[in-house]
């Protein structure tokens, strides 16, 4: 019973139209795919140039990974010596008020 309602169902107008043009795109990319190809076999990169266009970007890269390094390197540096001024301003801070409470009058003197 299923098998008979789905032989008898009939694909909208337009689904044909639909169909038509998945086929022509199908169609255009095949071509430009083959046309491409053709292109490539006809013009083959001598090793020694595609060997030199893989180590340029990797000599980039090197380069920019060395200053990346470099500048981490120095802001960790620019950190610790940050870490540094902060402990002596703390215990500097620590200080004063040590001397501060020491220095203040005393309730009982006045009561």
């Amino acid at each position: 019973m299923q098998r008979n309602l789905i032989e008898n169902q009939v694909l909208p107008a337009d689904w044909s139209q639909v169909i038509d043009r998945v086929q022509h795109v199908l169609t255009q990319t095949e071509k430009a795919a083959g046309e491409r190809a053709r292109l490539l076999a006809q013009e083959p990169v001598p090793p020694k140039e595609m060997n030199a266009a893989r180590e340029q970007p990797l000599e980039h890269f090197e380069e920019r990974l060395q200053q990346f390094r470099a500048a981490l390197q120095k802001a960790e540096d620019d950190a610790e010596e940050a870490d540094l001024a902060l402990a002596d301003g703390e215990r500097s801070l620590e200080n004063w008020l040590a001397r501060a409470k020491e220095s203040a009058p005393r309730k009982e003197h006045f009561s």
